[in-house]
């Protein structure tokens, strides 16, 4: 009698682990795909703002250049953190990204 009640316990202890293992995966699945379409948004932004740089005057140019080296990092970061299953990291990675692309938004405009 004693047994059973325990097996049943241990089955339900592991029917939960299970869940919360799926809802986690599921979760940084979400988040993924949030930051990879983030990221996709802001190399259209870095494509279209470094072509409209070329007529701009030099120092926003180098602006743009040094803009495009830290999205560049933070989408190596981001693929990294990936590959690594690191959910945290991952959206650290696209905040700087996100950072990135607003200061190649202003600095398109200038």
């Amino acid at each position: 009698m004693i047994q059973q009640q325990q097996q049943q316990q241990q089955k339900q202890q592991q029917q939960q682990q299970q869940q919360q293992q799926q809802q986690q995966q599921q979760r940084h699945e979400d988040d993924v795909k949030a930051a990879q379409h983030g990221l996709a948004q802001l190399e259209v932004l870095l494509q279209a703002s470094s072509s409209s740089s070329s007529s701009s005057s030099s120092s926003s140019s180098r602006g743009m250049k040094m803009t495009s080296q830290r999205l560049s990092m933070a989408w190596l970061s981001f693929r990294f953190s990936c590959r690594r299953d690191d959910t945290a990291a991952a959206a650290a990675a696209a905040a700087a990204a996100a950072a990135a692309a607003a200061a190649a938004a202003a600095a398109a405009e200038a």
